[in-house]
């Protein structure tokens, strides 16, 4: 009987993953970009401004983590080892063709996490103890 269970969440897991998931993060993706005017390329644009700031208060004797090595943690912790796993399982699933739809979706992704950001910042409250609380965890239950 388990079994069964397993195996109807798994097919309705592939289908909705194969026809429907990736569409609907490409397209919202896309959504946001348009509303934005592709605010993702204008990030990029000045990443290198943003890195030379990051550097020039690192170099500041202050206390705590130095906000360029803040920087590079919070990306490094986000290309995390799922991100590898999923690249080489699409080149081996699919080919080299794949790496195009990750680019794709990848691109339109950008904008997706950038709008949770900004809402979770945008709502969050003050707790009472110096701090805030919000995202996901706060508001969903």
């Amino acid at each position: 009987m388990i079994d069964q269970i397993f195996s109807a969440l798994s097919i309705a897991d592939d289908f909705y993953w194969r026809y429907v998931g990736f569409f609907l993060v490409v397209l919202a993706g896309l959504y946001f970009s348009f509303k934005s005017r592709f605010y993702q390329i204008g990030v990029l644009r000045h990443l290198p401004a943003t890195v030379r700031a990051l550097a020039r208060y690192s170099k500041k004797e202050m206390p705590g983590v130095s906000p360029i090595r803040l920087y590079f943690a919070s990306i490094g912790g986000m290309v995390g080892l799922g991100n590898i796993v999923a690249v080489i399982t699409a080149l081996l699933i699919g080919g080299p063709g794949a790496l195009f739809w990750l680019w794709i979706a990848a691109f339109a992704g950008m904008l997706i996490k950038y709008a949770e950001i900004y809402l979770g910042m945008k709502y969050r409250q003050a707790n009472g103890l110096e701090g805030y609380d919000g995202g996901p965890m706060f508001t969903i239950p």
